[in-house]
């Protein structure tokens, strides 16, 4: 048996555009079952297979084409589930074939089943003929006239068998094609037994199998006449339409108010407090909030050797212990000494890296740095002391600094705490 659908304009411009669904004989040429459809679509083929069964029987093998209603044709992998079964999930149309025992062919060409191709050409000259003379314009008019035209067709064209011996395989009972012939569909029940499908919810009824199928796996039957159907192990449970859940009791807007509220007298709303002082009855603060004052960074004191004592000489600016208090080393003038002079915050004198004949040392204290990976060397302190040596090695050797343990420049300090570093020289 070979079937086919042929896109035409049936009905020459009185309606739609319609689809003819057709089996044919191959051994006879005797017209199976025909039906019209508005799209190549599955159910039409259902429709199709259905009429098949219940006028002849099951057939052994079905020539079709490799439409994607009859096999995956997409390159997708495999599932879990496909791969431990050895086979690819078949289509609906595949599923029906393969419960009803039938054989499926798919056609690499048009030729191989030409037998159905031909009766397509056939069908447009006489079919539409047929239609125009019943003056059908509809799809159920189109419908209605083939359970007429079929026999008359195959009375005058079909031609008996070689071997009359038939092959069909009768399907027992009938009644079971609502189940196979449909739409098949996994589902689980839900917590509240109830079923959800399409926008629709099925109530599951106990019996006397089990009170609750909370959980349960269960296939959804969509049948041809678009009724569902729950089964669960191959039996077919009891159900019903859902009632619609109740809606939310909420809090909701009211754009009049109650008659008791508007017919009780209007309390004046007390008056906002009134104050003249600044700062009072307002959000935002006085001048003389702590807010308002501008930020200042606090500075640490810091030792200044003597080429910082020269620089400040030089721009005219008062020298240690004459910065406004006694140094904490002697007086007025500063100490010569190891450890250089202690300058107050603030003071003109510049930082230097470099020096000669005495050892400057000063602690400036730097931002918290940030988390580090683990791996890298370095301080974890907030603060670092930096020593920078100035001692003279000799006439013929250059002053050195000593580099910082982490060998890189500090970059968080401001512009004016800058520091100048420079590698020891080899000799």
């Amino acid at each position: 048996m070979q079937i086919d659908g042929s896109p035409h304009d049936w009905l020459e411009g009185r309606g739609p555009r319609l689809t003819l669904r057709a089996a044919i004989d191959d051994a006879t040429g005797q017209i199976l079952a025909a039906v019209f459809r508005t799209q190549e679509d599955a159910h039409g083929y259902m429709r199709l297979m259905r009429q098949l069964v219940v006028a002849h029987g099951c057939p052994l093998e079905i020539y079709h084409d490799r439409h994607g209603i009859f096999q995956v044709n997409s390159p997708r992998a495999e599932s879990v589930a496909e791969q431990l079964a050895g086979a690819r999930e078949p289509t609906q149309c595949g599923r029906v074939l393969q419960e009803l025992g039938i054989t499926a062919i798919a056609a690499r060409s048009p030729q191989a089943k030409g037998r159905v191709e031909r009766l397509f050409g056939t069908l447009q000259e006489r079919l539409r003929i047929a239609l125009r003379l019943a003056e059908a314009g509809t799809l159920e008019a189109a419908n209605a006239l083939l359970p007429t035209f079929i026999p008359a067709h195959n009375a005058r064209f079909a031609v008996p068998a070689a071997d009359p011996t038939p092959v069909w395989r009768p399907f027992v009972p009938h009644s079971r094609l609502d189940a196979v012939i449909c739409f098949t569909y996994a589902r689980t029940v839900a917590a509240d037994n109830t079923v959800q499908f399409a926008g629709r919810t099925l109530q599951v009824l106990p019996d006397r199998t089990r009170v609750s199928y909370t959980h349960a796996h269960v296939t959804v039957h969509e049948r041809l006449d678009g009724s569902l159907a729950v089964y669960y192990q191959g039996r077919c449970l009891a159900t019903q339409d859902a009632p619609p859940s109740a809606p939310t009791v909420r809090a909701r807007r009211r754009s009049i108010p109650p008659a008791s509220v508007a017919a009780s007298p209007a309390v004046p709303s007390p008056a906002p407090p009134t104050s003249t002082a600044p700062g009072e009855g307002s959000r935002r603060p006085a001048a003389t909030h702590p807010w308002r004052r501008p930020f200042a960074p606090a500075r640490t004191q810091r030792r200044v050797g003597r080429h910082e004592r020269a620089d400040a000489r030089r721009t005219g600016a008062p020298e240690a212990g004459g910065w406004g208090g006694r140094s904490p080393h002697g007086p007025a003038g500063g100490k010569r000494g190891r450890r250089g002079l202690t300058a107050p915050a603030g003071s003109p004198a510049r930082l230097r890296g470099r020096g000669s004949g005495r050892w400057t040392s000063w602690s400036v204290p730097l931002p918290r740095p940030r988390r580090r990976p683990q791996g890298c060397r370095g301080p974890s302190s907030p603060s670092r002391r930096v020593v920078a040596d100035t001692r003279r090695r000799g006439p013929h050797l250059a002053p050195r600094v000593r580099p910082h343990p982490q060998g890189r420049r500090d970059r968080r300090l401001p512009p004016d705490r800058a520091l100048r570093r420079r590698p020891h020289p080899r000799p």
